[in-house]
């Protein structure tokens, strides 16, 4: 840890933090904000944990200090977020960590100097489905910004979905053409709503990238798994969708027989 860095980040928090131990602070921007966070000094860098309601303190502080001064490396501007195992949450659903550039998550807060904000990294937990493993870093940002609720410990899993999809009869369809857009998991439940009611398809990647296409014609669902044709009922359809977007493919091959023919 660096002392002079850390003073002059110090300096710059209002309110003041309150200091947990030499190397670790925690600070909320305001008595009534609903973040905490929990910023801890590593040589001429600082690494945060944004906390959303109420929490285990104790796990948090395990799961920051638990990050190695060496592993910010890891992540630049061009590589800008990894995800790595946890010992410290092997045992909870958030599985995973999540580790972010400053460049990826602004680490600029209060009044800190703008040198120090860029020396500000991010890290949070993750659930296994979250992101995908070659994902961009516009990728990284869209799930960051608009799907994932990274700091609220206690989310259901936010799982990396991509999809183009076509309603026949009213001939709405997806931007974008070929290419996929990235939803979340309530959005493409609506889509699979409407293409019962329009008939159409939408072709769904899940986070390991592997890509399923639901066609619905004369009332009836039909799922391509690759090159096997599967026929859901329709009640069954989205809890087994949902076995496909977060628990993944081998996982909802073998659920099948639960949900449809």
């Amino acid at each position: 840890m660096n002392p002079e860095f850390k003073q002059k980040f110090v300096a710059g928090l209002q309110p003041a933090p309150e200091k947990i131990n030499e190397g670790i602070v925690r600070w909320a921007a305001s008595p009534k904000s609903p973040v905490v966070q929990y910023i801890r000094f590593l040589e001429r860098a600082a690494c945060k944990v944004n906390v959303r309601a109420a929490h285990d303190q104790k796990l948090v502080l395990a799961f920051l200090t638990e990050l190695a001064a060496s592993d910010l490396s890891n992540v630049t501007k061009d590589h800008p977020c990894i995800l790595t195992g946890s010992k410290v949450l092997a045992s909870t659903p958030l599985s995973l960590r999540g580790l972010a550039h400053p460049s990826l998550l602004n680490g600029t807060i209060s009044r800190i100097p703008r040198e120090i904000g860029d020396a500000t990294y991010t890290t949070f937990p993750a659930h296994p489905c979250e992101f995908a493993k070659d994902d961009s870093r516009d990728d990284f940002s869209f799930r960051l910004s608009r799907v994932v609720q990274w700091s609220n410990w206690d989310r259901q899993p936010a799982p990396a979905l991509s999809a183009r999809y076509l309603r026949q009869k009213t001939g709405i369809k997806s931007t974008g053409g070929k290419r996929m857009g990235i939803f979340p998991l309530i959005e493409i439940e609506r889509i699979i709503g409407y293409i019962a009611t329009d008939d159409g398809f939408i072709e769904v990647e899940n986070f390991e990238r592997r890509q399923i296409r639901i066609d619905h014609v004369e009332g009836k669902f039909q799922v391509t798994l690759e090159s096997e044709k599967w026929m859901p009922s329709n009640d069954g359809l989205i809890p087994w969708f949902k076995i496909f977007a977060t628990e993944g493919w081998d996982t909802a091959l073998k659920a099948r027989k639960e949900y449809g023919a």
